[in-house]
C-alpha cells in the first residue's frame, strides 16, 4: 500500500501534524492514524479530502515514487483498489501522471444499486469526464439527476459534489477523468 506512505511524507514535508491535518480535512485524527499506518484503506471520499487538504493531486498520494519521470510504467499488479469494496462500489486508479501533468484516470465498478456517496468539488479550474464502459449510471451534479448508458460520456466541472449511482441491477463500470492543469490557486485573502 502506497497511499498511506505518502500522506505521512507529504504531511511531514509540509510540517503538519496529524492534528493539523484532520482540522483541514475534516476526517478524524484517528481515521488519518490508520491510514498512515497503512492500517486502513480510505473511501474516494476521504482519500479526496486528504489530497485536497494536503493541496495535492490524488494521483501523487496514490503512486509510488519513479526516479525516472520521462517514463512511467504502472502494471495491472502494482494498481490497488482505493476503496473498501463493502458498499458495492469499488475504485481503482489506472491513470496518473506526474504531479506536474496534473491528470488522472479512475476506473470504478458499482454493483447494482451501488452509490459512490458525495464526491468533493475540486478547485476552481478543473475538469472531469466521465465515461460509462459498461451498464447505466445516474449522475446527480447541481441538483439534477442524468442517465447515463453504456458508451456515453459527459464532461462537467467539479465545482460542487456530485454522486455516481448504479440505479439498475447489472454491474457498471465507468472511467473518470480528473483534469487538474487548469485549476486556480485559492486565494489567500
Amino acid at each position: 500500500m502506497t497511499f498511506g506512505r505518502n500522506v505521512k511524507r507529504l504531511r511531514k514535508q509540509q510540517a503538519l501534524s496529524l492534528k493539523a491535518l484532520a482540522e483541514l480535512s475534516g476526517v478524524s485524527f484517528s481515521m488519518l492514524s490508520k491510514v498512515e499506518r497503512e492500517e486502513k484503506n480510505p473511501t474516494l471520499n476521504v482519500a479526496v479530502r486528504i489530497a485536497r487538504a494536503l493541496k495535492s493531486p490524488l494521483s501523487a498520494l496514490a503512486e509510488e515514487e519513479h526516479p525516472d519521470d520521462r517514463l512511467l510504467i504502472v502494471r495491472k499488479a502494482e494498481r490497488k483498489l482505493r476503496i473498501n469494496a463493502a458498499k458495492g462500489v469499488s475504485s481503482e486508479m489506472i491513470i496518473s501522471t506526474v504531479p506536474a501533468d496534473k491528470l488522472e484516470m479512475v476506473s470504478i465498478e458499482l454493483l447494482p444499486g451501488a452509490a459512490t456517496g458525495l464526491v468533493p468539488p475540486h478547485p476552481a479550474g478543473a475538469r472531469e469526464y466521465v465515461f460509462v464502459r459498461q451498464g447505466r449510471v445516474r449522475f446527480c451534479f447541481a441538483a439534477a439527476e442524468h442517465d447515463l448508458a453504456a458508451d456515453d460520456y459527459l464532461y462537467f466541472q467539479p465545482d460542487s459534489p456530485y454522486q455516481l449511482a448504479n440505479p439498475s441491477d447489472a454491474p457498471a463500470t465507468v472511467f473518470v477523468v480528473i483534469d487538474h492543469s487548469g485549476e486556480k490557486a485559492p486565494s489567500s485573502c
